[in-house]
């Protein structure tokens, strides 16, 4: 049952987004419905304009109000506060997330290391946080949100020092900005370009980042990748820069 509940979740969230058969990596605005699964047997179809979640519970057509989204959670010995909420995006559980966001938990939850709820879901290396960067964003997460902590890193940085390609596009669909830099004035770009991500780099430039950007020390992207020896990124920024010019 589970394996159908994940495959009727992608399902939805694709056809939510508008992106079934377009090749593109699944990125929910901010008006989208609602997509979630029911307790049970329960497997949810469909979302209206208002939010309110339609199910198939095998004996006809519910809805499934925040009231009951929370008991679902509730009813699963799982408690409903901003712990058991992070604990589910650290799970990768998608299905249990998107419980929680439509009981109304607040989507910039933050754990006790300063990340939010966005921030964790990009940090986390298992299945189920792409969806689950989608529903987050979808319910109003900050996307430009920075860390409370030392780094100050917002999702896009840590996502091009990660080397998380698909997580990068979803935030640069979503409208992230590019130039925004951590505490260490370190941008997606530089970051992407230190750590010999090219892929990333070139999604970066191609939508328009800053690639002269300096940090606190003052190195540029292009400085970190002479450095590191990516030459293949090299070449990449160095095109950009011309262009720019």
């Amino acid at each position: 049952m589970q394996r159908l509940i994940t495959s009727v979740l992608a399902l939805l969230a694709l056809a939510m987004l508008g992106c079934v058969g377009s090749g593109n990596i699944p990125v929910a605005s901010t008006d989208a419905p609602d997509v979630n699964i029911g307790g049970n047997d329960d497997v949810v179809v469909a979302g209206d304009n208002d939010g309110t979640i339609i199910a198939d519970d095998n004996d006809g057509v519910t809805t499934i109000t925040p009231a009951t989204a929370r008991a679902q959670i509730e009813n699963s010995e799982i408690s409903y506060n901003e712990e058991g909420f992070l604990d589910a995006i650290k799970a990768g559980d998608a299905t249990l997330v998107g419980l929680f966001l439509r009981a109304g938990m607040n989507p910039n939850a933050e754990d006790e290391k300063g990340k939010h709820a966005l921030l964790l879901s990009v940090d986390m290396g298992n299945e189920g946080q792409l969806e689950i960067m989608s529903l987050l964003i979808a319910k109003g997460a900050s996307i430009d949100r920075r860390a409370s902590n030392t780094s100050g890193r917002t999702g896009l940085v840590l996502a091009a020092l990660q080397g998380e390609t698909d997580k990068a596009r979803i935030l640069v669909e979503a409208k992230a900005d590019l130039n925004f830099p951590d505490n260490y004035g370190e941008t997606a770009v530089a970051a992407a370009a230190r750590q010999g991500y090219p892929d990333i780099v070139r999604l970066l430039i191609d939508a328009g980042a800053d690639t002269e950007i300096p940090n606190n020390n003052g190195d540029t992207a292009l400085v970190w990748a002479e450095r590191e020896g990516r030459e293949d990124i090299v070449i990449m920024l160095r095109a950009a820069k011309t262009v720019e010019e």
